[in-house]
């Protein structure tokens, strides 16, 4: 059986961001917002507990990439949880010197995966597609930041009660 850190998966999910709101919300086809561009949902899920951490980031470039891997592994040890090895999948930021680097200063290992390997991509990017829901979408808000961030909040919430793994202890409070 695996131990809580013993192995975490990293994925990302490009999402168009939300700079106003648009004709879903109005009707009127005649709103239009051209250029908002893309954010990037970072995901970081350790294999045994489910404990899932994740960010909506503005890009993605390695420099996030390796903010975000310093940033999970800080907020798996405040659970409790000491991470040993990650997988990612082959994406450039993840083939990069400064990932390397950046995993070995953690003390990481991160081996590479071949492509479309299913043991280690079903749930990785099982995970992903809930949070890429519309749901902050259907309402009206400040920037799709804010939204995509209460909507992963809840989406992470709702997935570890539908897997019925809880992230730790065993219990949803």
């Amino acid at each position: 059986m695996v131990r809580p850190g013993e192995l975490i998966h990293i994925d990302t999910k490009k999402l168009g961001r939300i700079a106003a709101v648009g004709h879903r919300i109005t009707g009127d086809r005649r709103d239009r917002t051209r250029g908002a561009g893309w954010e990037a949902v970072r995901v970081c899920i350790d294999d045994a507990s489910r404990l899932a951490y994740s960010e909506v980031l503005p890009d993605e470039r390695k420099a996030s990439a390796v903010a975000f891997l310093e940033r999970a592994v800080g907020w798996f040890e405040s659970h409790g949880v000491t991470v040993e090895c990650v997988v990612t999948d082959n994406g450039s930021a993840y083939r990069s010197q400064h990932w390397r680097h950046a995993c070995g200063g953690l003390a990481l290992r991160h081996p590479s995966v071949p492509t479309g390997v299913p043991r280690f991509d079903r749930r990785r990017r099982s995970s992903v597609p809930t949070y890429h829901r519309p749901g902050p979408v259907r309402r009206g808000g400040a920037s799709s930041a804010a939204g995509a961030r209460r909507h992963l909040a809840r989406s992470v919430l709702a997935a570890t009660r539908r897997t019925g793994h809880a992230p730790t202890g065993g219990s949803h409070a």
